[in-house]
């Protein structure tokens, strides 16, 4: 599914007398820089409700590889913009000797060699949200101890100013994965009413669950030194050059957003929880690519005990069976990764050491046709596991 307007469109202000979309003043060109219309690191920012990049103060852009300032711009007709922060801005740059101009976005994240622009796709990352706005900075990691920013590199290029008029659209370089988790009563009462005794339906909701993060495996590149190939314009796209290990698979971590959470629907509409956006280097061929996820989860369950009910936090775990796909994983594409907690517990659900046992013990390992849950509220016995279970290179 198309990541709805994550291309950054960089609109040229008119110039009134020629119409040519830049202004040049001396040895200075000026390019005006908007979004025409709201659809879906210097410092960058993700606007969430409309899932585009929005320009912040202090961002800097190479143009024909020299880093230049950019000044956001308020639009007056959208309350979401202000002269911090917004889709409008402007560059003003030396005029090129050639006509030529190669705008990479963001500086800071990339680096030009003298040869090409590079990057590095981190290895364990902070998941963007895609339900609130997105300062490229620590504000929004999670856990300081395991996730660094991820990069969102951006190119637009000008082959000869002297053809070119109307506007810079800054494209994305990257492709987007978001795994998925739809959740309903029958997966919540094969997992939670043993321990809570709650039948989860019409007259009880089932339990939350806190997303805290995950782990991708795959057979394609993942992380890693990169470089900005532009040689098609139209298609500028990262690719990785660092080798794949021996095992012919990467493992990518990351962390959910803060407050990413597993609801479910409420009967006539299907929720879909996002546990995040994560920029990663298209694969373009056909090949087929392999795809397996482990996530930890949380939720604070009510629990009988001798003097009543007390609510306890249990910790979970579920690694996901191989998923396979031929098609190509395309720059400014977001792929949904779904993960069935509704209806899969109508097929066979094992309980490994049998349901009796699983209920006394309030908790272990459960084989679901999509992959394996294991759950307790004691958080050092499922740290283990996960040591054991979890998905490696």
């Amino acid at each position: 599914m198309v990541l709805a307007a994550s291309t950054m469109l960089l609109f040229a202000a008119c110039n009134k007398e020629d119409n040519n979309g830049y202004t040049i003043n001396g040895d200075k060109i000026t390019f005006g820089m908007s979004m025409d219309n709201a659809q879906d690191q210097g410092k960058q920012a993700l606007h969430g409700d409309y899932k585009m990049i929005y320009f912040t103060t202090g961002d800097q852009i190479f143009v024909n590889h020299t880093p230049y300032a950019v000044f956001p711009q308020a639009d007056p007709e959208d309350e979401s913009t202000n002269n911090n922060y917004s889709y409008s801005a402007h560059v003003t740059a030396n005029i090129s000797d050639n006509g030529r101009y190669d705008f990479m976005y963001p500086y800071g994240v990339l680096q030009y060699d003298g040869t090409d622009y590079t990057a590095t796709f981190p290895n364990n990352v902070q998941a963007l949200n895609g339900a609130t706005s997105n300062m490229f900075d620590n504000s929004i990691i999670v856990d300081p101890d395991y996730s660094v920013l991820p990069i969102w590199p951006m190119y637009f290029g000008i082959e000869d100013i002297e053809h070119f008029s109307g506007r810079v659209i800054l494209k994305n370089t990257c492709a987007f994965i978001s795994p998925t988790f739809t959740y309903g009563a029958a997966w919540a009462n094969k997992v939670f009413k043993p321990i809570t005794g709650v039948t989860y339906g019409p007259n009880a909701s089932s339990p939350v669950m806190n997303i805290y993060d995950a782990r991708m495996k795959s057979n394609i590149p993942l992380y890693g030194a990169a470089k900005l190939n532009y040689s098609n314009p139209q298609n500028p796209v990262m690719q990785i050059t660092s080798a794949m290990p021996a095992s012919g698979y990467q493992v990518l971590a990351f962390t959910a957003p803060a407050n990413a959470r597993i609801i479910e629907g409420n009967g006539e509409q299907e929720q879909v929880n996002v546990a995040g956006i994560v920029p990663i280097a298209p694969a373009n061929n056909e090949n087929a690519k392999s795809f397996e996820f482990s996530f930890t989860f949380t939720a604070d369950l009510p629990v009988a005990t001798d003097g009543g009910t007390t609510t306890r936090t249990f910790y979970m775990f579920f690694r996901t069976i191989p998923m396979t796909t031929t098609a190509p994983i395309v720059r400014n594409n977001r792929y949904w990764m779904e993960v069935n907690f509704q209806t899969y517990p109508y097929s066979t659900v094992t309980y490994t050491d049998g349901l009796e046992t699983y209920t006394t013990n309030k908790g272990g390992e459960i084989q679901f046709p999509n992959g394996t849950l294991y759950i307790s509220s004691d958080m050092n016995a499922v740290n283990s596991y996960i040591a054991a279970h979890r998905v490696v290179e």
